[in-house]
């Protein structure tokens, strides 16, 4: 099976302006959906290593949240919804739960893949137990409720409160793009938009190359020009020693006539 993705030009457009104009300039422009598989891929790895099932993973960002259909580190189906952490709390919840049924029936229908073993419920939220009892009523298999920041290595010097204080907001997908191989990701950049920022590389890297010159030539002309007021001083330092023995032995001649 081959995964097909389709962007229109102007969305990738669209975003790209926001990005420059806030003075960014990403080289890749990836998709969201694979951030979250390798995060899972990752942690499946940790807790299923033996399981090669269908997972329904569900990350709830603060705003939105996506639904993917996992399978052996690789996408089967994915759909965004405009409905996020804020929206659990309120009557929205049975509206999300809506959107994530029709997700499943696009899944079902189109016979994407195997039957979901187990639904991945990730979030920051402290209270997500109500969530993930309708889903369990819904979809009678396991629900799994997760954090970004599960099973994941980190030095035990490093600060985490930052992550922990955003409550509803993922950072998943961000995650996932760091534990993979930066050869995998799928760039979905503008030819035109890649070969700007290859060029934009290569000026700063020309440029790079230009001042460390300038350096190395002012730093060499600093160390000859040390040398040379070094040289002088003792050529100095000389001269009147010699003058003042020149002195001295006139003096003496002198004495002696």
């Amino acid at each position: 099976k081959n995964l097909i993705i389709i962007v229109h030009k102007d969305v990738v457009k669209r975003y790209l302006k926001i990005l420059n104009d806030a003075g960014i300039h990403p080289f890749k422009f990836a998709l969201s959906s694979q951030g979250l598989t390798e995060w899972f891929h990752f942690q499946e790895q940790k807790l299923y290593p033996t399981n090669k099932q269908t997972h329904i993973l569900i990350n709830i960002d603060s705003d939105n949240s996506e639904i993917c259909f996992y399978q052996e580190g690789n996408i089967l189906y994915s759909r965004n919804i405009n409905y996020g952490a804020k929206d659990l709390k309120t009557e929205n919840l049975i509206e999300i739960i809506q959107q994530i049924h029709m997700t499943t029936d696009a899944y079902y229908h189109q016979k994407m893949g195997l039957e979901p073993a187990r639904v991945i419920l990730i979030s920051t939220l402290s209270d997500i137990q109500l969530m993930k009892s309708k889903l369990q009523a819904e979809y009678k298999i396991p629900v799994e409720p997760m954090t970004p920041l599960d099973n994941l290595p980190c030095h035990k010097n490093f600060k985490l409160n930052s992550l922990w204080n955003l409550e509803g907001a993922s950072s998943t997908n961000g995650l996932g793009f760091l534990l993979m191989n930066p050869k995998k990701i799928i760039n979905l950049t503008l030819s035109e938009a890649q070969e700007f920022s290859q060029d934009r590389v290569k000026k700063r890297e020309l440029i790079k190359l230009i001042v460390l010159f300038f350096m190395a030539f002012i730093l060499g002309a600093s160390i000859f020009g040390i040398d040379y007021y070094r040289n002088s001083l003792y050529l100095k330092q000389i001269g009147k020693r010699i003058a003042q023995k020149e002195e001295e032995s006139s003096q003496a001649q002198q004495k002696i006539r």
